[in-house]
């Protein structure tokens, strides 16, 4: 499921909140209308993206301590490589670089990036690189 349709289930239930609260403090008394409109409006509407955002940090595994962690070993391995020669001046900016920028982008940038549709394939590396150099 994705943010798209979690925001229109959201506004479905917002929209559909106010008939079902007036019908129902017609029907049953304003007691129960006001409570169906608190439940809908003030309990439900907020929860919904909010549990689909746990729900979606949860499946992914990765805590943000955890992504903290992997890229500071990508840094030092990276460090270490060049150090041992196996990589030149050049190519460790442009990969310590690529590193930097990626800590800058904010989470919800990464889940924006991400595929939700597994028939799509993401772009290859040298793709990137290429469409880099191009700018």
């Amino acid at each position: 499921m994705s943010w798209y349709r979690i925001a229109l289930v959201t506004a479905l239930i917002a929209v559909v909140t106010l008939p079902a609260g007036l019908l129902s403090g017609l029907f049953f008394g304003g007691v129960t209308g006001f409570a169906v409109l608190v439940v809908g409006w003030f309990l439900l509407v907020p929860a919904i993206p909010l549990l689909y955002a746990l729900y979606r940090t949860r499946k992914s595994g990765t805590t943000e301590t955890e992504a903290n962690e992997n890229e500071q070993r990508a840094l030092t391995e990276l460090k270490q490589q060049y150090a041992a020669g196996e990589i030149d001046e050049t190519t460790f900016e442009a990969r310590a670089e690529r590193l930097l920028e990626l800590d800058a982008i904010e989470r919800d940038d990464i889940d924006a990036i991400t595929l939700d549709d597994q028939s799509q394939k993401p772009r290859e590396t040298g793709q990137f690189e290429q469409e880099r150099t191009n700018r």
